[in-house]
């Protein structure tokens, strides 16, 4: 792999729908991933514990995956493009997915 470049199983999903995953004593939050899947990723940012990193490749994917994005809008600076729709951040994933991911979100957050 190149250098920066991370092999990352997904673990579970954080607020916002960041991916998380553990990788050389850090923390990867890695957006438009689903809970299952090994990615290929780029690492964007480190601080401290963390990193920020974004998806090069999806080796192996969930099959709460889709095979396209759902929310997505054409940008109208791009003709022919689309851009994600501001705030949809689970648009790469089932709607069931997202609503078990959510949930698990909800009760982390009321138990902690």
């Amino acid at each position: 792999m190149p250098p920066g470049t991370v092999s990352l199983h997904i673990d579970d999903i954080a607020y916002r729908g960041l991916g998380v995953a553990r990788s050389g004593g850090l923390v990867h939050f890695v957006p438009g991933t689903c809970r299952g899947e090994t990615v290929e990723a780029v690492v964007s940012e480190t601080r401290g514990n963390f990193a920020v990193a974004h998806v090069k490749k999806v080796v192996e994917a969930s099959p709460d995956r889709l095979a396209e994005p759902d929310c997505r809008v054409p940008d109208t600076a791009h003709p022919g493009l689309e851009v994600r729709t501001p705030g949809c951040v689970y648009d790469h994933m089932a709607h069931e997915a997202e609503l078990r991911e959510k949930c698990a979100q909800l009760r982390g957050f009321l138990v902690r």
